[in-house]
Protein backbone atom coordinates (compact mmCIF):
# COMPACT_ATOMS: atom_id res chain seq x y z
CA UNK A 1 0.00 0.00 0.00
CA UNK A 2 1.44 3.36 -1.34
CA UNK A 3 1.74 6.18 1.73
CA UNK A 4 0.37 9.80 -0.13
CA UNK A 5 1.16 12.65 2.34
CA UNK A 6 -1.18 15.06 3.42
CA UNK A 7 0.55 17.95 2.63
CA UNK A 8 3.24 19.25 -0.46
CA UNK A 9 6.63 19.06 0.21
CA UNK A 10 6.47 23.07 -0.28
CA UNK A 11 3.76 22.97 2.13
CA UNK A 12 5.53 20.47 5.06
CA UNK A 13 8.66 23.45 4.83
CA UNK A 14 6.57 26.07 5.30
CA UNK A 15 4.39 24.66 8.18
CA UNK A 16 7.65 23.60 9.99
CA UNK A 17 9.10 27.10 9.86
CA UNK A 18 5.47 28.32 11.06
CA UNK A 19 6.06 25.78 14.02
CA UNK A 20 9.09 26.77 14.81
CA UNK A 21 8.46 30.52 15.01
CA UNK A 22 5.23 30.21 16.90
CA UNK A 23 6.97 27.54 19.70
CA UNK A 24 5.39 24.93 18.59
CA UNK A 25 7.89 22.60 18.78
CA UNK A 26 6.38 19.24 19.04
CA UNK A 27 4.52 19.72 15.88
CA UNK A 28 7.49 20.70 14.48
CA UNK A 29 9.24 17.85 15.49
CA UNK A 30 6.49 15.68 13.97
CA UNK A 31 7.31 17.19 10.56
CA UNK A 32 10.84 15.68 11.06
CA UNK A 33 12.06 12.52 10.15
CA UNK A 34 14.00 10.51 13.58
CA UNK A 35 17.51 10.82 11.54
CA UNK A 36 17.03 14.65 9.92
CA UNK A 37 19.92 16.23 8.48
CA UNK A 38 20.49 19.81 9.85
CA UNK A 39 23.08 22.35 8.89
CA UNK A 40 22.32 26.14 9.72
CA UNK A 41 25.81 28.29 8.24
CA UNK A 42 28.59 25.67 9.93
CA UNK A 43 26.59 24.20 12.47
CA UNK A 44 25.53 20.76 11.86
CA UNK A 45 23.56 18.62 13.73
CA UNK A 46 21.96 15.37 13.77
CA UNK A 47 18.85 14.11 14.52
CA UNK A 48 15.49 15.94 15.96
CA UNK A 49 16.76 16.21 19.38
CA UNK A 50 20.03 18.29 18.99
CA UNK A 51 18.05 20.37 16.41
CA UNK A 52 15.17 21.33 18.47
CA UNK A 53 17.51 21.57 21.50
CA UNK A 54 18.38 25.37 19.39
CA UNK A 55 14.55 25.88 19.11
CA UNK A 56 13.97 25.43 22.81
CA UNK A 57 16.47 27.90 23.68
CA UNK A 58 15.27 31.27 25.78
CA UNK A 59 15.46 33.69 22.86
CA UNK A 60 12.81 34.86 20.88
CA UNK A 61 12.45 33.74 17.56
CA UNK A 62 10.29 34.55 14.27
CA UNK A 63 10.76 33.95 10.35
CA UNK A 64 9.01 35.83 7.58
CA UNK A 65 8.56 33.75 4.75
CA UNK A 66 8.66 34.77 1.54
CA UNK A 67 9.25 32.90 -1.44
CA UNK A 68 8.75 28.70 -1.03
CA UNK A 69 9.30 26.67 -4.11
CA UNK A 70 9.26 23.13 -4.75
CA UNK A 71 10.37 20.53 -7.65
CA UNK A 72 9.68 17.34 -6.43
CA UNK A 73 11.07 16.37 -3.05
CA UNK A 74 13.21 19.93 -3.11
CA UNK A 75 12.21 22.86 -1.80
CA UNK A 76 13.99 26.29 -1.73
CA UNK A 77 12.59 28.96 0.66
CA UNK A 78 13.24 32.66 1.14
CA UNK A 79 12.72 34.13 4.46
CA UNK A 80 13.94 36.52 6.80
CA UNK A 81 14.68 35.39 10.36
CA UNK A 82 14.69 37.24 13.34
CA UNK A 83 15.90 37.19 16.87
CA UNK A 84 15.42 38.62 20.04
CA UNK A 85 17.81 38.47 22.61
CA UNK A 86 16.41 40.90 25.60
CA UNK A 87 16.57 44.53 23.89
CA UNK A 88 19.14 43.04 21.35
CA UNK A 89 16.69 42.40 18.19
CA UNK A 90 18.93 41.39 14.96
CA UNK A 91 17.32 39.89 11.50
CA UNK A 92 19.18 38.97 8.51
CA UNK A 93 18.19 37.36 4.91
CA UNK A 94 18.21 33.08 4.97
CA UNK A 95 17.70 30.81 1.60
CA UNK A 96 16.57 27.21 2.80
CA UNK A 97 16.70 24.11 1.38
CA UNK A 98 14.91 21.17 2.43
CA UNK A 99 14.55 17.61 1.47
CA UNK A 100 10.97 16.16 2.23
CA UNK A 101 10.43 12.32 1.82
CA UNK A 102 6.70 10.99 2.82
CA UNK A 103 5.93 14.14 4.63
CA UNK A 104 8.72 13.97 6.74
CA UNK A 105 11.49 16.24 6.26
CA UNK A 106 14.63 14.61 5.61
CA UNK A 107 17.34 17.61 5.19
CA UNK A 108 17.82 20.95 5.88
CA UNK A 109 19.95 23.50 4.93
CA UNK A 110 20.14 27.19 5.70
CA UNK A 111 22.63 29.46 3.68
CA UNK A 112 22.95 33.40 4.55
CA UNK A 113 25.69 36.02 4.44
CA UNK A 114 28.00 36.11 7.18
CA UNK A 115 28.95 39.80 6.31
CA UNK A 116 24.96 40.66 6.70
CA UNK A 117 24.63 38.87 10.02
CA UNK A 118 27.80 40.26 11.31
CA UNK A 119 26.06 43.81 9.98
CA UNK A 120 22.61 42.91 11.44
CA UNK A 121 24.65 42.02 15.39
CA UNK A 122 25.55 45.39 15.14
CA UNK A 123 22.81 47.40 14.31
CA UNK A 124 21.04 45.21 17.16
CA UNK A 125 23.47 46.56 19.41
CA UNK A 126 23.02 50.32 18.49
CA UNK A 127 19.06 49.32 18.70
CA UNK A 128 20.04 48.27 22.10
CA UNK A 129 20.92 51.73 23.37
CA UNK A 130 18.73 53.42 20.93
CA UNK A 131 15.35 51.66 19.87
CA UNK A 132 14.69 54.20 16.79
CA UNK A 133 17.74 52.00 15.21
CA UNK A 134 16.10 48.52 15.58
CA UNK A 135 15.72 46.54 12.55
CA UNK A 136 12.10 47.02 11.23
CA UNK A 137 9.94 43.84 10.47
CA UNK A 138 9.74 42.68 6.87
CA UNK A 139 7.15 44.01 4.08
CA UNK A 140 5.71 40.68 4.54
CA UNK A 141 4.76 40.79 8.36
CA UNK A 142 1.32 40.80 9.51
CA UNK A 143 0.24 43.59 11.27
CA UNK A 144 -0.91 40.44 14.07
CA UNK A 145 3.35 39.47 13.54
CA UNK A 146 4.58 43.20 14.11
CA UNK A 147 2.16 43.60 17.99
CA UNK A 148 3.48 40.19 19.15
CA UNK A 149 7.01 40.78 18.05
CA UNK A 150 6.86 44.14 19.48
CA UNK A 151 5.27 43.36 22.83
Amino acid sequence: MHYTPLWSPPDVTARFLDCLAGGDVELAEKMLAPQVSFRFGWLPARGCRSMLRRARSPRRFDTFIHNVVGDGVVVLSERTDAYRFGPVWVQFAVCGRTRVVDGKIVEWRDYFDWAEVAGACARGAVGALIPAARPHLPATASRDDQAAWLS
